[in-house]
């Protein structure tokens, strides 16, 4: 790792598990054998713990629960647990860090229980296009909000010709005066609202473009939620573009979720 492509990042870790074969790790056990950083080469160990040479004149460390080393390949998350000491049968205790919603995060949250966050370094890109055009982001709520109100009028007046026609097919109501004008009232806005809808499609086209040329904003679908934005709210704890941007908070704090909001309250804000 890093230019020199040497080990000393192992010194960041207490223990290293490659090969875990998710989400099989999660569920089913597994051998696991230690790494040997020097060649490479994959040593058996006894769930972990340093083989048992039957040669040996003293047998005493038999029932050791040291871990052989610090890499391993395979094995399962029992095995991690008690070689990091960890042994919260609930899982809440632990942070799991993955990049894959189904390999790493669903599976670990829905079988094990554990905390977990996703790393998604898409967000950066996101984040950034976001602040750089909140003025146009703002601007389209302005022209949907308008279209929305012109369509609503469009639609009582529409509403109010009905019940005219129904009313004088029942011989129960007068002919108003200002029928035309209604007809000519309505024209006016759909006419306006064609020229709302097109603008505001033409700029909310512009405005995915920014994120990516063929599929847009990577958590919305339009204005909705997408597909992959509601399983990270199922299933991710957390998430964050880098693992590293952890290193901004203590090790202690308290991650709380916002506040769900409801169309109504975002009428209010």
């Amino acid at each position: 790792v890093g230019a020199a492509k040497d080990l000393t990042w192992l010194d960041l870790f207490e223990v290293v598990v490659t090969g875990s074969a998710k989400p099989k790790f999660f569920q089913e056990s597994q051998s696991i054998f230690q790494v040997d950083t020097a060649s490479g080469c994959l040593l058996n160990t006894d769930e972990g713990n340093p083989m048992v040479d039957l040669d040996a004149e003293s047998m005493e460390n038999e029932s050791s629960v040291m871990p052989a080393g610090k890499v391993f390949q395979g094995g399962n998350y029992h095995i991690l647990n008690r070689m990091l000491g960890i042994h919260d049968v609930s899982g809440s205790s632990i942070l799991y860090v993955g990049d894959h919603i189904y390999g790493d995060i669903l599976k670990s949250k829905k079988t094990l229980g554990w905390r977990t966050m996703l790393v998604v370094p898409e967000m950066d890109h996101e984040i950034a296009v976001l602040n750089q055009s909140m003025g146009l982001a703002e601007e389209l709520f302005r022209m949907r909000k308008r279209r929305d109100a012109v369509e609503d009028e469009v639609q009582r007046i529409q509403w109010k010709l009905a019940q005219v026609r129904e009313g004088l097919a029942g011989g129960n109501a007068p002919l108003p005066e200002d029928e035309d004008e209604w007809r000519d009232q309505v024209k006016r806005l759909e006419r306006e609202y064609a020229e709302l809808r097109k603008g505001h499609s033409a700029k909310l086209s512009d405005f995915h473009a920014q994120f990516h040329a063929t599929w847009g904003q990577l958590l919305k679908t339009g204005y909705q939620n997408s597909r992959f934005s509601s399983q990270i709210e199922r299933f991710a704890c957390l998430y964050t573009s880098h693992v590293g941007n952890l290193r901004y908070y203590s090790p202690n704090k308290s991650y709380r979720g916002l506040q769900d909001e409801m169309p109504h309250d975002m009428a209010i804000n």
